[in-house]
Order: structure tokens, then C-alpha cells, then sequence
């Protein structure tokens, strides 16, 4: 549990980086460590399916971050309610959370761990035998 909960964290921090690296918040040295958290979480994700939702988490939280004011522009501009503008906010987020799943899919073939943590050259018990 204490290890999802640290992904979980990691990734959520990741994304938070990313989007204050943008206008208006201007804090674009943020962009040259922005991943590492997310990379974290993704390496030490117990599954390839965790590192996966966690990539797909990180830029959920980057895009509804960075793109808060996409509410207040479906309010004043086509008069929808907040609730709405929220719902199209979310939907664009984890669209374009998406493109972050990909890449963390990516990454994982890569790095030649399609299905979990490497393990290669780990030693296989007290035997010696395998």
C-alpha cells in the first residue's frame, strides 16, 4: 500500500510540475525535472499495468492543471455552467492523458520491462540452481 501511495504521489507531483513550468505561473526551470517523480513512480510500479496508470495519471493532472481556464472560457464564450465546463475540462485531461500513457508504454518497452520490474540477473533463491 505504502508503495502505490508513493506512486500515486510522485506522479501527481509530476504533473503538478509540469504545468507550473507554464504560463501564467512561469516557473520554466520546473520543465528540466518535471518527469523525474514520474519516472520514479513508473520504474518502481509493482506491474506494468501501474506504471501505465500512473504515466496516464501524470498527465491527467498536467493537462487539468494547465489548462484550468478552459472552464471559464466554455462559461463566458458558450454558456455553459461551471459543472459542464468541469466535465470538459476532465474529458480533454484524460485525453490527453493518453498521449502520456503512450509514452510511458513506450518507455517500458524500451526499457525491455513489458511486464514488471527487472528482474534479470536477480539471483533466484538459497540453491543456486535454476
Amino acid at each position: 500500500m505504502r508503495q502505490t501511495s508513493l506512486g500515486w504521489a510522485l506522479a501527481t507531483a509530476s504533473g503538478c510540475l509540469w504545468f507550473l513550468a507554464c504560463p501564467p505561473f512561469d516557473a520554466s526551470w520546473l520543465a528540466w525535472v518535471a518527469a523525474v517523480p514520474a519516472l520514479v513512480a513508473i520504474e518502481r510500479a509493482p506491474s506494468a499495468r501501474s506504471a501505465l496508470l500512473l504515466g496516464f495519471w501524470a498527465g491527467v493532472v498536467e493537462s487539468a492543471g494547465g489548462f484550468y481556464w478552459l472552464i471559464e472560457t466554455l462559461q463566458r464564450f458558450a454558456g455553459f455552467p461551471w459543472v459542464a465546463g468541469a466535465l470538459v475540462l476532465l474529458l480533454f485531461a484524460a485525453a490527453r492523458g493518453l498521449i502520456f500513457l503512450l509514452a510511458t508504454w513506450l518507455l517500458l518497452r524500451l526499457r525491455g520491462r513489458p511486464h514488471g520490474p527487472q528482474t534479470r540477473g536477480a539471483p533466484r533463491g538459497r540453491g543456486g540452481g535454476g
